[in-house]
């Protein structure tokens, strides 16, 4: 439990001093469907499915395969 407490005291203690800016903000879009679509109304997220990025494709899609950006070191 000691240690537990000692985290939390240097996470506490360093965001104190070094913020983390834009720490409260939320993707518009659900992107990895985290949310059902009445939580992603009710948070105000519109789910992936009702995004422009779907307009015009049908069917559900998964949402495993989405990527925002990706970098190789092949």
């Amino acid at each position: 439990m000691i240690g537990f407490f000692i985290s939390a005291f240097v996470f506490f203690v360093l965001n104190k001093i070094f913020p983390v800016l834009d720490m409260d903000q939320i993707d518009p879009i659900d992107l990895y469907g985290t949310f059902t679509e009445a939580e992603a109304k009710r948070a105000g997220v519109a789910p992936l499915d009702d995004s422009p990025i779907l307009r015009g494709v049908s069917g559900r899609r998964s949402t495993e395969h989405v990527v925002i950006h990706a970098e190789k070191d092949v």
